[in-house]
Protein backbone atom coordinates (compact mmCIF):
# COMPACT_ATOMS: atom_id res chain seq x y z
CA UNK A 1 0.00 0.00 0.00
CA UNK A 2 2.58 2.79 1.05
CA UNK A 3 4.20 1.72 -2.49
CA UNK A 4 1.15 2.11 -4.14
CA UNK A 5 0.89 5.67 -2.29
CA UNK A 6 4.63 6.66 -2.98
CA UNK A 7 3.84 6.15 -7.04
CA UNK A 8 0.86 7.61 -7.16
CA UNK A 9 2.64 10.56 -5.33
CA UNK A 10 5.47 10.19 -7.33
CA UNK A 11 3.06 10.14 -10.64
CA UNK A 12 1.56 13.39 -9.66
CA UNK A 13 4.52 15.47 -8.40
CA UNK A 14 5.98 14.22 -11.92
CA UNK A 15 2.96 15.93 -14.23
CA UNK A 16 3.37 18.77 -11.66
CA UNK A 17 6.91 19.33 -13.03
CA UNK A 18 5.67 18.87 -16.23
CA UNK A 19 2.89 21.43 -16.55
CA UNK A 20 4.97 23.64 -14.95
CA UNK A 21 8.44 23.45 -17.21
CA UNK A 22 5.41 23.58 -20.02
CA UNK A 23 4.16 26.42 -18.77
CA UNK A 24 7.29 27.98 -18.86
CA UNK A 25 8.27 27.35 -22.57
CA UNK A 26 5.10 27.77 -23.73
CA UNK A 27 2.47 30.61 -24.08
CA UNK A 28 -0.82 31.34 -25.67
CA UNK A 29 -1.65 34.63 -27.46
CA UNK A 30 -4.81 35.54 -29.41
CA UNK A 31 -4.37 37.93 -32.50
CA UNK A 32 -7.84 39.73 -32.72
CA UNK A 33 -9.57 39.78 -36.26
CA UNK A 34 -7.48 43.73 -36.75
CA UNK A 35 -4.57 42.25 -35.94
CA UNK A 36 -1.30 40.54 -37.27
CA UNK A 37 2.13 39.35 -34.70
CA UNK A 38 5.48 39.13 -35.99
CA UNK A 39 7.57 36.54 -34.78
CA UNK A 40 11.26 37.06 -33.67
CA UNK A 41 13.26 34.12 -33.40
CA UNK A 42 16.42 34.09 -30.95
CA UNK A 43 18.21 32.03 -33.36
CA UNK A 44 16.42 33.14 -36.88
CA UNK A 45 15.93 36.82 -36.23
CA UNK A 46 12.36 38.46 -37.54
CA UNK A 47 10.66 35.67 -39.09
CA UNK A 48 9.51 36.70 -42.85
CA UNK A 49 5.83 34.87 -41.70
CA UNK A 50 3.75 36.70 -39.62
CA UNK A 51 0.81 35.48 -37.32
CA UNK A 52 -3.14 36.00 -38.47
CA UNK A 53 -5.54 36.07 -36.44
CA UNK A 54 -6.78 33.65 -33.77
CA UNK A 55 -5.01 31.77 -30.62
CA UNK A 56 -2.00 30.56 -31.42
CA UNK A 57 0.21 28.35 -29.11
CA UNK A 58 3.67 29.48 -29.46
CA UNK A 59 7.19 28.50 -27.38
CA UNK A 60 8.21 31.55 -25.30
CA UNK A 61 11.56 30.68 -25.39
CA UNK A 62 12.63 30.67 -28.83
CA UNK A 63 10.16 33.17 -29.89
CA UNK A 64 8.81 36.60 -29.01
CA UNK A 65 5.67 37.68 -30.65
CA UNK A 66 5.06 41.32 -31.31
CA UNK A 67 1.43 42.41 -32.33
CA UNK A 68 0.35 45.23 -34.60
CA UNK A 69 -2.86 46.59 -35.61
CA UNK A 70 -4.08 46.68 -38.88
CA UNK A 71 -7.46 48.11 -38.80
CA UNK A 72 -7.85 51.73 -39.53
CA UNK A 73 -6.41 54.26 -37.03
CA UNK A 74 -6.72 57.64 -36.58
CA UNK A 75 -3.94 60.87 -35.98
CA UNK A 76 -5.60 64.33 -35.29
CA UNK A 77 -3.79 67.60 -35.07
CA UNK A 78 -5.60 70.26 -33.11
CA UNK A 79 -5.61 72.47 -30.54
CA UNK A 80 -5.39 70.65 -27.07
CA UNK A 81 -8.94 71.28 -26.00
CA UNK A 82 -9.82 68.49 -28.45
CA UNK A 83 -9.19 65.67 -26.44
CA UNK A 84 -9.05 63.51 -29.42
CA UNK A 85 -5.93 65.21 -30.78
CA UNK A 86 -2.56 63.57 -30.40
CA UNK A 87 -0.83 66.18 -31.40
CA UNK A 88 -1.20 70.24 -32.11
CA UNK A 89 -2.45 71.88 -34.74
CA UNK A 90 -0.22 72.27 -37.59
CA UNK A 91 1.99 75.70 -37.87
CA UNK A 92 2.73 76.77 -41.43
CA UNK A 93 4.22 79.81 -42.82
CA UNK A 94 2.77 81.13 -46.66
CA UNK A 95 3.10 84.50 -47.95
CA UNK A 96 6.60 86.34 -49.26
CA UNK A 97 9.40 85.04 -46.92
CA UNK A 98 7.01 83.11 -44.92
CA UNK A 99 5.50 86.37 -42.73
CA UNK A 100 1.96 85.18 -42.38
CA UNK A 101 1.39 82.17 -39.92
CA UNK A 102 -1.42 79.84 -40.00
CA UNK A 103 -1.91 76.79 -37.68
CA UNK A 104 -4.35 73.84 -39.30
CA UNK A 105 -6.62 71.59 -37.75
CA UNK A 106 -7.09 67.88 -39.33
CA UNK A 107 -7.59 64.04 -38.84
CA UNK A 108 -6.39 61.37 -40.89
CA UNK A 109 -7.80 58.02 -40.95
CA UNK A 110 -5.19 55.52 -42.11
CA UNK A 111 -3.83 51.94 -41.88
CA UNK A 112 -0.36 49.76 -41.79
CA UNK A 113 -0.51 47.62 -44.84
CA UNK A 114 -0.13 44.06 -43.45
CA UNK A 115 2.51 42.79 -46.25
CA UNK A 116 4.57 45.19 -44.60
CA UNK A 117 4.80 44.61 -40.86
CA UNK A 118 7.78 42.47 -40.98
CA UNK A 119 9.46 45.54 -42.62
CA UNK A 120 8.12 48.16 -40.56
CA UNK A 121 9.37 45.70 -37.67
CA UNK A 122 12.71 46.04 -39.14
CA UNK A 123 13.10 49.48 -39.19
CA UNK A 124 13.58 49.00 -35.74
CA UNK A 125 10.59 51.96 -34.64
CA UNK A 126 8.31 49.41 -33.14
CA UNK A 127 5.09 51.23 -32.09
CA UNK A 128 6.37 54.28 -32.46
CA UNK A 129 6.00 54.35 -36.40
CA UNK A 130 3.21 57.08 -36.20
CA UNK A 131 5.57 59.65 -33.93
CA UNK A 132 8.31 58.62 -36.52
CA UNK A 133 7.64 58.35 -39.36
CA UNK A 134 3.30 59.40 -40.33
CA UNK A 135 3.55 62.64 -38.25
CA UNK A 136 6.40 63.83 -39.97
CA UNK A 137 5.74 63.33 -43.19
CA UNK A 138 1.59 64.99 -42.54
CA UNK A 139 3.54 67.86 -41.14
CA UNK A 140 5.96 68.05 -44.21
CA UNK A 141 3.21 67.76 -46.75
CA UNK A 142 1.00 70.37 -45.21
CA UNK A 143 3.68 72.98 -45.15
CA UNK A 144 4.83 71.93 -48.40
CA UNK A 145 1.04 72.80 -50.14
CA UNK A 146 0.56 75.46 -47.94
CA UNK A 147 4.30 77.77 -48.11
CA UNK A 148 3.34 78.65 -52.15
CA UNK A 149 0.07 80.40 -51.15
CA UNK A 150 0.29 84.48 -51.74
CA UNK A 151 -1.30 84.56 -48.30
CA UNK A 152 -2.46 83.26 -45.38
CA UNK A 153 -6.17 84.54 -46.40
CA UNK A 154 -5.91 81.94 -49.42
CA UNK A 155 -5.82 78.98 -47.00
CA UNK A 156 -8.62 80.82 -44.62
CA UNK A 157 -11.65 80.38 -46.73
CA UNK A 158 -13.34 80.09 -49.90
CA UNK A 159 -11.82 78.53 -53.06
CA UNK A 160 -8.55 79.02 -51.77
CA UNK A 161 -9.49 76.27 -48.86
CA UNK A 162 -11.20 74.07 -51.19
CA UNK A 163 -8.17 73.79 -52.63
CA UNK A 164 -5.68 73.49 -50.17
CA UNK A 165 -7.78 70.44 -48.45
CA UNK A 166 -8.28 68.75 -52.06
CA UNK A 167 -4.50 69.33 -52.51
CA UNK A 168 -3.53 67.83 -48.76
CA UNK A 169 -6.02 64.80 -48.77
CA UNK A 170 -4.62 64.03 -52.48
CA UNK A 171 -0.66 64.02 -51.50
CA UNK A 172 -1.19 61.98 -48.31
CA UNK A 173 -3.52 59.48 -50.00
CA UNK A 174 -1.18 59.00 -53.43
CA UNK A 175 2.44 59.41 -51.00
CA UNK A 176 4.93 56.77 -52.34
CA UNK A 177 6.89 57.38 -49.25
CA UNK A 178 4.50 56.36 -46.25
CA UNK A 179 3.44 53.63 -48.38
CA UNK A 180 6.43 52.29 -48.72
CA UNK A 181 6.77 52.37 -45.00
CA UNK A 182 3.69 50.71 -44.77
CA UNK A 183 1.39 53.49 -43.79
CA UNK A 184 -1.47 54.47 -45.95
CA UNK A 185 -3.80 57.14 -45.58
CA UNK A 186 -7.24 56.40 -46.48
CA UNK A 187 -8.94 59.89 -46.14
CA UNK A 188 -7.99 63.11 -44.83
CA UNK A 189 -9.72 65.77 -42.82
CA UNK A 190 -8.81 69.49 -42.64
CA UNK A 191 -11.69 70.91 -39.89
CA UNK A 192 -10.08 74.46 -39.91
CA UNK A 193 -7.15 77.10 -40.69
CA UNK A 194 -6.97 79.29 -38.01
CA UNK A 195 -5.06 82.56 -38.54
CA UNK A 196 -2.74 84.25 -36.07
CA UNK A 197 -3.95 87.43 -34.67
CA UNK A 198 -2.59 90.16 -37.47
CA UNK A 199 -4.58 88.06 -40.20
CA UNK A 200 -7.14 88.15 -38.32
CA UNK A 201 -7.70 91.66 -38.12
CA UNK A 202 -6.85 91.96 -42.06
CA UNK A 203 -9.73 89.65 -42.81
CA UNK A 204 -11.93 91.54 -40.03
CA UNK A 205 -11.09 95.09 -42.35
CA UNK A 206 -11.13 93.35 -45.54
CA UNK A 207 -14.81 92.40 -44.64
CA UNK A 208 -15.60 95.89 -43.23
CA UNK A 209 -14.18 97.60 -46.51
CA UNK A 210 -15.99 94.89 -48.51
CA UNK A 211 -19.33 95.38 -46.88
CA UNK A 212 -18.62 99.58 -47.07
CA UNK A 213 -18.50 99.19 -51.17
CA UNK A 214 -21.62 96.99 -51.19
CA UNK A 215 -23.57 99.72 -49.35
CA UNK A 216 -22.02 102.47 -51.10
CA UNK A 217 -23.17 100.80 -54.38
Amino acid sequence: MNKLIGGFIGVVLTVVVIIIVSWNFFAIVKIEGNEVAVIQDWKKGVLERTLPSGTHFYNNWAWDVYKYDIGTQKITFDSYNNKDAEWPSIQVEVGENGGQKAEVSLSCNYHLNPTKIVSIHNQGIGKTYEAVVLKREIVDIVNEIARPHASALELYSGSGFVKFKTDVEKSLKENVFLASKGQEIENTIIYKVQLDNNNAAEIAGKQTTDAQRLSIG
